[in-house]
């Protein structure tokens, strides 16, 4: 199988609002291509367009968005989507898979540890604290 050739550029997505105003603070996203097709992964970050380094593809240092998150931990949450993505496609390869939207998109949300979460019932979560009560009371003794 040959080696999959692909590229991740961070951006802004640059859509308008109900009223046809940009909003102050725009989602960052991975924008993820490779054979002809492209997938937008978003970084769970937004920042003012003032505070992005287009060229970079990173937040400007010394820089904070509304939540108040630095522009060190934006920045290296970029990185490691891009490592992600990078392992996503070595893994792929490995495993002789088809890189499919679907299957990068998967992937790269199992590196990054973002799997949906189910919820839990109450007695599920009883039982998580009985469990960790139980083993507190062990390493007490």
């Amino acid at each position: 199988m040959d080696k999959y050739k692909h590229r991740v550029s961070f951006r802004l997505e640059k859509r308008k609002d109900k009223n046809g105003n940009f909003p102050e603070e725009m989602p960052i996203n991975a924008d993820i291509t490779f054979g002809g097709k492209r997938i937008w992964y978003y970084s769970g970050y937004r920042i003012a367009p003032a505070k992005w380094d287009e060229k970079a593809q990173k937040v400007k240092r010394n820089n904070f968005n509304s939540d108040d998150v630095s522009a060190s931990d934006i920045n290296q949450r970029l990185i490691k989507i891009a490592s992600a993505v990078d392992d996503a496609f070595a893994q792929l390869e490995l495993r002789e898979e088809e890189a499919t939207p679907a299957t990068v998109r998967e992937e790269v949300k199992k590196i990054l540890d973002e799997e949906r979460c189910t919820r839990l019932t109450v007695c599920q979560t009883y039982d998580i604290l009985i469990d960790e009560r139980e083993k507190e009371i062990i390493t007490v003794r």
